[in-house]
């Protein structure tokens, strides 16, 4: 899943005239995997021409959504990929509101 999710998410994003040189960042609790995927994103955003994806990691079952969202935005992000769980994903899009 993981394969055709990226691609298909870096595809949506690239056609918007407005996410031509955008911010990305990418939200994900710490793991081998997630690290894996965050290493995929930057190698599909340097391909599209975007600015290298920073990277906002946490411990799992920690995630902070009130700090993290205001850092966000203090850096401009336009895109994030989040990658952590359904409820820390509620978390996350309630505090960006």
């Amino acid at each position: 899943m993981i394969g055709t999710v990226i691609p298909r998410s870096r595809y949506f994003a690239a056609k918007k005239p407005e996410f031509k040189s955008p911010g990305v960042a990418v939200v994900y609790p710490r793991s081998e995997t997630n690290t894996n995927v965050f290493e995929a994103i930057k190698h599909q955003s340097k391909k599209q021409g975007w600015d290298v994806p920073q990277s906002y990691d946490y411990i799992t079952g920690q995630f902070d959504a009130a700090g993290a969202v205001p850092k966000l935005n203090r850096a401009k992000m336009e895109v994030v990929f989040f990658l952590g769980s359904a409820d820390d994903a509620l978390s996350f899009m309630r505090e960006a509101e």
